[in-house]
């Protein structure tokens, strides 16, 4: 009973003087106050600090924002460049702002946009093998967000277009077997995504157009000259198709 009593005046007597506290509950109780007084200070003091580090942690994420948006924009413009004939100067700075930019990307999307981009660089600079590894790794991340997101139909499209340039790259080394199999995944999710009905239907339509122009050159090479016409006039259709859509949409 004397312990509930003595707590009960030590919490009242947290915003009393100290003398006062002194004469009511003598020596003891005025140590139990300050040590509680004490306790709380050092806490208030820590949540201070705490409080310090998360401002000064948002104010990093604000500038590693800013940075990484700025590095984007420079990036952008080096893409402008290689729609020309760059150097191989031109190339390498080009990756090497790639490579800068995949550090400081988060969201597994965008990275798989650069993955893509340091593919098709490399794909101009005649270096293959990590060109395939650069859209290889783009894949791997797309099936995930597919995966992960079904709804969304930009991680599709986005899968359809790696695994397009993985068939584009397995034609030009030679391995026509796989490119089969590659180029037909992207046009089983492009055809898909056609059905979605989507308001980017007049880009799908073009990027079946070139699918299907790929997938009948592969056939010709490979000596299937019948499969070869059949993906060739589906090419046709879907670039008429397109080309009309287009004209529609631009008046």
């Amino acid at each position: 009973m004397m312990q509930v009593l003595l707590r009960r005046c030590v919490d009242s007597a947290r915003c009393l003087p100290s003398a006062f506290v002194l004469i009511v509950l003598g020596p003891m109780g005025t140590a139990t106050v300050q040590a509680q007084n004490q306790t709380q200070k050092d806490k208030d003091q820590e949540l201070a600090v705490l409080r310090r580090e998360v401002e000064s942690l948002r104010k990093a994420v604000a500038e590693l924002t800013l940075e990484t948006k700025k590095l984007q924009a420079a990036v952008a413009k080096m893409q402008q460049k290689l729609e020309k004939k760059p150097s191989p100067q031109e190339l390498e700075k080009v990756l090497q702002a790639y490579e800068v930019l995949l550090k400081l990307l988060k969201e597994p999307a965008k990275k798989a946009q650069v993955y893509q981009d340091i593919g098709r660089v490399q794909v101009r600079r005649n270096r293959f093998k990590e060109a395939e590894a650069a859209f290889r790794q783009a894949v791997t991340i797309q099936k995930q967000q597919v995966s992960d997101f079904p709804k969304v139909a930009e991680h599709l499209r986005n899968l359809a277009r790696s695994l397009h340039e993985l068939g584009r790259l397995c034609i030009t080394t030679g391995r026509l077997e796989e490119a089969d199999q590659m180029l037909g995944q992207a046009l089983s999710h492009r055809q898909k995504l056609l059905e979605l009905d989507r308001p980017d239907r007049v880009d799908i339509l073009r990027e079946l157009a070139e699918n299907y122009h790929d997938l009948a050159d592969m056939l010709r090479q490979v000596g299937r000259p019948k499969e070869s016409a059949d993906a060739n006039r589906r090419a046709q259709e879907f670039q008429k198709k397109w080309e009309e859509l287009r004209k529609r949409s631009d008046r």
